[in-house]
């Protein structure tokens, strides 16, 4: 993951990831003697694409006794930033428990709306969504900035300026 080597367990990611395990289950090589991909540092996984940081937050969830700086459990509150990565990971790699966790506390975060707006399209889940733009709608008049019309997809903007 962006240059970063990960010795991780198979059987961790494989216990909460059906495409982990299907990703170790496929055959490397009809010539390879034996599977080389993930089995050493010089033969590594790779997962193009994916953040680093995010994979770290994801690991946290998955690996709580062994996370820096955290070594045990962390009681919440979580940062939006940690539970926004858990949720982005667990749906890239199909992962149940992670999400369940970072919805569960994203559902009491104080998140900006543009931004649970955008989780609620982008993760499924339509309950965050009426009371998210009602609170964009109704709440303090501050202007949008580019990075909250980024999020927004564009029946949310042309509604929120149609209201507005």
């Amino acid at each position: 993951v962006e240059n970063y080597l990960y010795r991780l367990h198979r059987g961790v990611l494989s216990t909460h990831s059906q495409v982990f395990a299907d990703m170790f289950r496929l055959p490397q090589s009809p010539t390879a003697p034996v599977q080389l991909e993930g089995r050493d540092n010089d033969h590594p996984i790779r997962l193009d694409g994916v953040v680093s940081s995010a994979f770290d937050n994801l690991l946290r969830f998955l690996y709580p006794a062994n996370s820096l700086p955290y070594r045990v459990w962390t009681p919440p509150p979580y940062s939006t930033e940690l539970l926004v990565d858990v949720l982005s990971q667990s749906a890239l790699w199909g992962m149940a428990a992670p999400r369940q966790f970072a919805l569960h506390f994203l559902e009491g975060a104080s998140c900006p709306p543009v931004l649970r707006i955008h989780l609620a399209v982008r993760y499924g889940v339509p309950a965050w969504i009426s009371p998210a733009f009602r609170a964009l709608i109704y709440g303090p008049v501050d202007p949008l900035k580019s990075r909250d019309l980024d999020m927004m997809t564009t029946t949310v903007s042309v509604l929120y300026f149609k209201v507005r």
